[in-house]
């Protein structure tokens, strides 16, 4: 049995002045080398083969394994940019590794080996002079991710932009954070390295020159005046309002308790409204989706703009009328009933995932509501299934005195399905 062992190593910035010193010993022992174009040029790496090493321009992880299973050498190096565990493709090509090491068992023992190199965040902390461990840390390559409320509570964001730089600033200028200093590098580590600071609202007067500011650009963005940003429980006035009903504050930090939602997972907000559960759920799940379904045509525009109002680029209006609308969405990890027109069955039928749990909240404000919704559940087979019911009392001023006066009651009802 042969042996065969792997290394993924973090070259840095792109200059190779930047890649470790052990990066470079594991290179140069290196029998065969794989890597993007960019990755192979900043090692002074050619494709090709020669008697001592092959040189292969590869970075799809399937591409990377299949060279590696037909080939004979038994060092073998993986380059990637920056950090090899800082938004890198590092983490796909493990798992890639993983089932290549299952598949040539039989005739070959495989080790991996990982390296890390110098990420753009600790790179470009080091260029500004400043620390970076309380930088709230956002990738847009590819991504969704809620700038402004990361922004607006944050003293530092550190961004990798995805060639984004003049869109953010001004997004930030329009959300009332046009004076946020904004420090973008561009090319960091090579010759023509570049850096800009101004505030967001002066972007397109100082900003980068024009060609450069590309998807190697990165921001930290300075907010001297963070807010104490409210993520749940947000009153009613903050929200663009019209004729259609709203989940008043207080119900809203019941359900996103009892929803209990991840920074990624994918939400589903059925009879959605004006959209205040929607961005709630938007703001928590900052790194997931939102889809927020909704038959009435002035609720989807409410949901739509008060998207916008919050930054919520992961929050997506379903107009249509569930379960029909489901079609086509992603499997959720979380769902939000909020009005079902009386297809309450039918809706959780829909649910799309595969051997999976969902859970489950749904808000009632009839008996016969809350009946049928026990009956859907049970006969769902739903864990943890429990319900409550909120009253809520606010004060009100009277002439000169203060009463309380009690809203609508609501009844949650939520558990655990297995769709």
């Amino acid at each position: 049995m042969d042996k065969q062992r792997i290394t993924i190593i973090g070259i840095g910035m792109g200059d190779s002045g930047n890649m470790t010193g052990t990066g470079k010993a594991l290179l140069s022992g290196a029998g065969l080398v794989t890597g993007a174009g960019r990755m192979l040029e900043a090692c002074g790496l050619q494709e090709g083969s020669t008697e001592e090493r092959d040189v292969i321009r590869a970075y799809e992880p399937e591409k990377i394994c299949r060279a590696l299973k037909n080939s004979q050498k038994k060092e073998a190096a993986v380059l990637m940019s920056g950090d090899s565990g800082f938004y890198s493709g590092t983490k796909k090509l493990l798992e890639a590794l993983e089932n290549y090491r299952e598949e040539v068992k039989e005739w070959r023992e495989v080790s991996v080996y990982v390296e890390p190199g110098i990420s753009s965040l600790s790179y470009f902390a080091s260029r500004l002079q400043i620390p970076w461990d309380d930088a709230a840390v956002i990738s847009l390559h590819g991504r969704k991710d809620n700038l402004l409320s990361a922004v607006k509570r944050s003293r530092k964001t550190f961004l990798l932009t995805g060639g984004q730089t003049s869109e953010i600033c001004r997004e930030l200028t329009e959300g009332g954070l046009g004076d946020v200093m904004v420090c973008a590098g561009s090319r960091l580590s090579y010759p023509d390295e570049h850096i800009v600071k101004c505030p967001a609202k002066d972007w397109q007067a100082a900003g980068i020159p024009s060609g450069q500011e590309d998807s190697l650009t990165v921001l930290f963005l300075l907010n001297e005046k963070p807010e104490r940003f409210l993520m749940t429980g947000i009153p009613e006035e903050c929200f663009v309002r019209g004729q259609v009903p709203m989940t008043k504050s207080e119900v809203r930090a019941v359900i996103m308790s009892k929803l209990a939602v991840r920074e990624d997972d994918v939400i589903y907000d059925i009879g959605a409204g004006t959209g205040s559960v929607s961005v709630e759920l938007a703001l928590a799940a900052g790194r997931g989706q939102v889809f927020a379904v909704e038959c009435d045509p002035e609720g989807i525009s409410l949901i739509r703009q008060n998207g916008e109002k919050f930054g919520c680029h992961n929050l997506t209006a379903v107009e249509g009328m569930a379960p029909e609308a489901l079609t086509g969405l992603p499997a959720p990890d979380a769902v939000f009933i909020g009005g079902t027109k009386g297809r309450l069955d039918p809706i959780l039928d829909a649910i799309p995932g595969k051997n999976r749990s969902v859970r489950i909240c749904i808000s009632a404000v009839t008996m016969e509501t809350v009946s049928q919704a026990i009956q859907c559940m049970e006969k769902k087979n739903m864990r943890n299934m429990d319900a409550c019911q909120i009253g809520v009392t606010r004060l009100r001023p009277v002439g000169g005195l203060h009463m309380l006066q009690a809203q609508n009651p609501i009844f949650l009802l939520w558990g655990d399905m297995t769709v």
